[in-house]
């Protein structure tokens, strides 16, 4: 018996009452009227539109996965896909947006939802999912305001360096260029410059990685090292910049108890004092979340446009698809592909969910293809 037909029989023997099926769930259904769970499954997963693209992964904050020995495991699988599929999609790089742990640095369990892990579990599961990537996928990490302090960004002490440094190095298609000093005077991972080789006609370009709420000192070292490598498109990797409903953020997005830096920069002040005087930095990348309408998909991203000093547009991305357990989409598993056509220009960006694709009750809701969260846009 073939999967539909095994389907068809289940339903059918389930013998659930017409009465108990929603007006939402038959609208649900008629959207996806005629389509079986099995059926292209090739229109559901990201594919590249040009064999000659390259595939630069984009995943948001981990923090709702990694306080829980259970949603750990969702992360993992994220991993374990972008690795399976590194050759077919011709990945050269996954990036990730920060709050990689929901506490840095905390010797008890915070019950959030089913939280189960302290600090050291966090920090020990999530290093165990990137572990998944390695010789496999380049990946870059910045730190966001739950990887720092004791519960959250009381001071700008990580445990980050611990699990990202240059043992990680060398990196498939990833080229480590420069390090700045972080606020302790030592040069790490938490602000760092990478060379990613994309292979086709953008050639190789810089992905600068910053720390949560960036000081002066790091400003000024990203622009003197933009400067260096002015030939080569920069892409800013930060925790937060951008709002979801895309507007710069402040300074910064925190509890009244939580730590801020006097020289601490939100996305306002990255914008003003760095992206818009920086001429080749022309796509920002970042997490976070201040929308009280998380429960909505599309509610959990934003995008806009800008022109810098030197007269080019300069995109930014907010992608933070945690939420929350009563939001109705928490730890599902999203991610995002960005595809750089071989036109040197072009940039087709895919949102998907390999936990969502693995279940036959769910395939069909595991690419997210409304306007907010697929879409083309072009650096040139």
């Amino acid at each position: 018996m073939d999967r539909r037909a095994f389907t068809k029989k289940l339903l059918i023997s389930s013998a659930v009452p017409l009465a108990n099926i929603s007006s939402a769930e038959v609208k649900e259904n008629k959207k996806h009227a005629g389509k079986t769970a099995d059926e292209g499954d090739s229109a559901i997963m990201p594919e590249l539109s040009d064999k000659n693209s390259a595939t630069i992964v984009f995943v948001g904050d981990l923090q709702r996965y990694s306080n829980s020995t259970i949603k750990c495991s969702i992360a993992r699988m994220m991993n374990a896909w972008i690795a399976r599929y590194a050759q077919q999609l011709n990945i050269k790089c996954a990036l990730f947006a920060g709050d990689l742990v929901e506490n840095n640095n905390y010797n008890k369990i915070i019950k959030i939802q089913d939280a189960d892990l302290t600090s050291e579990g966090q920090w020990n599961c999530t290093f165990e999912n990137f572990k998944i990537l390695d010789n496999k996928v380049g990946y870059i990490a910045c730190t966001g305001n739950h990887d720092y302090g004791i519960v959250c960004f009381e001071n700008r002490q990580t445990r980050f360096n611990e699990f990202f440094n240059k043992s990680k190095l060398p990196m498939p298609n990833v080229k480590l260029l420069d390090m700045c000093k972080n606020a302790f005077g030592e040069p790490t991972f938490e602000n760092a410059c990478f060379e990613v080789d994309l292979g086709n006609a953008w050639g190789k370009i810089i992905v600068f990685s910053i720390e949560f709420c960036p000081r002066d000192s790091v400003v000024e070292w990203v622009k003197k090292t933009a400067t260096k490598y002015s030939d080569k498109t920069a892409i800013l990797l930060l925790h937060d910049y951008i709002t979801m409903s895309g507007n710069f953020s402040n300074i910064p997005h925190l509890n009244k108890n939580q730590f801020v830096p006097k020289d601490a920069k939100g996305g306002k002040l990255v914008w003003e004092t760095l992206v818009r005087k920086t001429p080749n930095i022309r796509l920002v990348l970042c997490g976070h979340s201040d929308n009280p309408k998380t429960y909505e998909l599309e509610g959990n991203s934003s995008f806009r446009t800008d022109t810098n000093d030197a007269g080019k547009q300069v995109h930014a991305m907010c992608f933070a698809m945690h939420g929350r357990k009563y939001d109705g989409h928490g730890a599902d598993g999203w991610l995002r592909t960005l595809e750089f056509l071989p036109d040197a220009k072009t940039v087709k960006v895919s949102t998907f969910s390999p936990y969502l694709f693995y279940s036959m009750r769910t395939k069909l809701d595991s690419r997210a293809t409304d306007k907010k969260n697929e879409f083309t846009f072009q650096i040139k």
